[in-house]
């Protein structure tokens, strides 16, 4: 399954993902990226020991930083603002005590101009 996801240049970008059918069955959950040009490259995997997950890259290219991970969902933030191309693919892959997978991958364009909130400023008369 691929998705395509658009997300702010420099902001927060949570991905769930969706290859997991049978929880009690899954051996082990891999998240990896890829960017133009480039192979994947795992950043964290998720084990069926009590599903705990592991980041083994909390900083990827581009200015990517990992934030969070579960065998569900994975949040990462973008804070380089130089990227020349904003885009890179995520994968969730799923392996299967049966040795089956799944995956799921997002096509990710980092290049969506988002708008900044600034908290009203109240004054008191």
């Amino acid at each position: 399954m691929t998705t395509s996801r658009q997300a702010c240049s420099n902001g927060l970008l949570t991905l769930s993902c969706e290859g997991i059918t049978n929880v009690n069955a899954v051996h082990k959950v891999r998240w990896k990226i890829k960017f133009p040009e480039a192979g994947w490259k795992e950043f964290s995997y998720c084990g069926k020991s009590g599903m705990n997950c592991v980041v083994t890259r909390p900083e990827l290219p581009e200015g990517i930083i990992v934030l969070k991970v579960s065998n569900r969902s994975v949040n990462l933030q973008r804070v380089a603002k130089n990227n020349t191309n904003g885009y890179a693919q995520t994968m969730c892959q799923v392996l299967y005590s049966d040795n089956s997978r799944t995956s799921h991958v997002f096509k990710i364009n980092f290049t969506e101009k988002c708008k900044l909130c600034r908290p009203l400023l109240v004054r008191r008369i």
